[in-house]
């Protein structure tokens, strides 16, 4: 009686075991969204994040990480609270809000391509050049937890949004911004001067809304692609059109869809498909120049590469197959090209849903 009542309570504690490893890895599977910010923040910045949280479904990213990625739905947390717990920090997409030098969890993610000083509201960044004043930053990336030697295997990616700012004012820039759906890109604010010129020197944006939007919703084979936010690019890519295209334009903005099921492959893929402003997978790149005729130059000189191709049954829109290099391999599809009136249009979705945007623009006609 004995011998088998200890074997059927090996057997409960060794199946009790078994569904709970299933179940944690079950639910590892599903992140869900972190709203993060320090008990020690000011209190103008913490009322606005609040109505940030309360207002999650009207974002126009953390809404498409929800339907599109089946993330869970969004919890508050301390960022002293998420500091003492790795694994969570690094299985949850993270929405950070904090000014410089005062979040400890800001500070662990901040990187290295921005500089802020808050003592005197100074800000660095290659592509910005030298500001001073009220300025509202945010970025986004793939979760750098994630991806640090404390995690063993990452089988799906999560993001990481960083809303700060060269004062509280900038912060709560940044909140409103992101809000309306800025992923990456600077907002400036009342006051603001450059007191350093630098080769690479672009003024930031007064509003975070670009002059006009693609379709939010397109219609796929496996689901809808949600538009999900937008870039405000640095002069740095600017740089590139004035080498590939003889011809620099005069803004540039890279708007982001998220499909379904875009983040649950880890590495490269992932990435490409998550919300860094060079992230280019299922994005629109639109680059606009100072005329139609130079926007036309641009597009000829870009053409004389080999690997555009005149797109079938389409006589103004060309595609490429997508840069391989050392680094970037065997990553599948096309980009899609054309040129309208003084813009050019670059998009890496499927063909069906690249024309369906071209003809918004009125470049396919049905």
């Amino acid at each position: 009686m004995n011998r088998r009542f200890f074997k059927a309570s090996i057997t409960y504690l060794f199946l009790s075991s078994f569904f709970w490893q299933a179940a944690k890895c079950q639910d590892e599977k599903k992140p869900g969204i972190l709203f993060c910010i320090s008990v020690k923040a000011d209190p103008s910045v913490k009322s606005e994040f609040d109505k940030l949280f309360q207002d999650w479904k009207k974002i126009p990213s953390i809404k498409a990480l929800h339907i599109n990625q089946e993330a869970k739905q969004p919890e508050q947390i301390s960022s002293e609270e998420l500091m003492k717990d790795y694994k969570k920090a690094a299985f949850n997409h993270l929405v950070i809000v904090g000014e410089k030098g005062k979040d400890p969890l800001l500070e662990k993610v901040w990187g290295f391509e921005t500089l802020i000083a808050p003592e005197n509201k100074t800000f660095y960044s290659q592509g910005w050049g030298h500001l001073k004043g009220d300025l509202a930053l945010v970025e986004s990336d793939r979760n750098p937890f994630l991806h640090s030697s404390s995690i063993d295997r990452a089988s799906f990616e999560t993001e990481i949004f960083k809303i700060s700012g060269t004062d509280k004012k900038g912060v709560i820039l940044g909140i409103k911004a992101f809000k309306q759906g800025l992923l990456n890109g600077l907002i400036a604010g009342a006051e603001l001067s450059r007191p350093e010129k630098t080769l690479l020197d672009l003024d930031p944006a007064r509003s975070p809304l670009p002059p006009a939007l693609p379709p939010s919703v397109l219609e796929t084979e496996n689901g809808e692609a949600i538009l999900c936010g937008w870039n405000n690019i640095p002069a740095n890519e600017y740089r590139a059109y004035l080498d590939f295209g003889g011809k620099e334009p005069i803004s540039v903005c890279r708007f982001k869809y998220l499909l379904p099921g875009a983040l649950k492959e880890a590495g490269l893929k992932g990435w490409l498909e998550g919300f860094h402003r060079m992230a280019f997978g299922n994005s629109l790149t639109e680059a606009e120049f100072s005329s139609p005729p130079e926007a036309k130059a641009a597009l000829d000189a870009i053409l004389k590469d080999k690997r555009w191709s005149r797109n079938r049954g389409e006589n103004e829109i060309w595609h490429s197959p997508m840069p391989n290099d050392e680094i970037m391999k065997n990553i599948d599809g096309n980009i899609y090209l054309c040129c309208s009136g003084a813009r050019l249009l670059f998009c890496s979705l499927p063909e069906r849903q690249s024309l369906q945007i071209f003809e918004s623009y009125g470049k396919v006609k049905r």
